[in-house]
């Protein structure tokens, strides 16, 4: 009997969490972008400090794109973000 073995990445990966290449990413993966944990994650947003989510299905998701700005510009709190973000 012959075995094969299989790339288990895809198997390990939870069904809640974004493909790599999603467009948008929920709080999980919002803070593994930023390593950091999820409970600090939920502290920035709960303060105002993160981009605002988009609500689908009334999840919170985030755009990686707009995540990348958010830290390129050194994650500044949310009006700050989007007063700067409405000029562009």
């Amino acid at each position: 009997m012959r075995t094969v073995d299989r790339d288990k990445s895809t198997e390990t990966q939870s069904p809640r969490s974004a493909a790599p290449d999603s467009l948008l990413v929920g709080p999980n993966d919002a803070a593994k972008l930023l390593s950091i944990s999820r409970t600090s994650w939920d502290r920035l947003v709960a303060a105002g400090n993160t981009p605002r989510p988009l609500s689908i299905f009334k999840w919170p998701r985030w755009s990686r794109e707009t995540l990348q700005l958010w830290v390129s510009l050194g994650c500044p709190n949310r009006k700050v973000f989007e007063a700067i973000t409405k000029t562009r």
